[in-house]
């Protein structure tokens, strides 16, 4: 399944305050993930996401399953977890971390804290990184919600939904940038 996209967004990040900065460490062939900031005489150390979007979201057909089969599972309640891939590469999905949703909702997730921690942990250990979030809407489209953007934590991540509207399962993946919604094709890979 493959969805197209005409647009490719591009974020711009300055230092805090508005003033110039130094990047010290962080750079990868994939983007700035990790720095630090030096402006105007004191440092601080943050997490900044990449500055373009890649072209594509790659997702491990064993990941696409696993995510079809919680949100189906977790039907009528919304399925929620994250994605991870190797630190070369945010845009390769090999793996999705099923979550708790805390909420238990049919209309919003919340992932569950503690999880999320011991996912981030784990996945770091195994020289991954966490690149998105998962959850299913149960009754509307595969389309982030006013409440979806409102939540997204990460201009960086993927922001994937699986949509449960429909005979079959829908998935589609977003990325949320400063309240931009841009959807970018899926390929399911092996």
């Amino acid at each position: 399944m493959t969805t197209r996209c005409l647009i490719r967004s591009v974020e711009d990040r300055n230092s805090p305050a508005g003033h110039s900065s130094v990047l010290i460490h962080g750079l990868s062939a994939s983007g700035i993930r990790h720095c630090r900031i030096a402006a105007t005489g004191f440092a601080v150390e943050r997490q900044l996401q990449r500055t373009s979007v890649g072209d594509v979201l790659q997702l491990r057909r064993s990941a696409f399953d696993l995510i079809v089969d919680l949100a189906i599972r977790e039907y009528p309640l919304e399925a929620c977890g994250l994605i991870s891939g190797p630190e070369n590469n945010l845009d390769m999905a090999v793996e999705f971390h099923p979550c708790r949703n805390v909420a238990a909702s049919a209309r919003v997730y919340e992932l569950d804290p503690l999880e999320h921690m011991t996912i981030e942990r784990d996945v770091e250990r195994d020289d991954r990184e966490i690149i998105g979030v998962v959850h299913s809407h149960t009754h509307s489209e595969p389309y982030p919600s006013p409440t979806d953007v409102a939540q997204a934590p990460d201009p960086g991540w993927h922001y994937v939904i699986v949509s449960l509207k429909r005979e079959g399962p829908e998935l589609r993946s977003y990325r949320i940038i400063d309240g931009t919604i841009t959807e970018e094709p899926v390929d399911l890979v092996d």
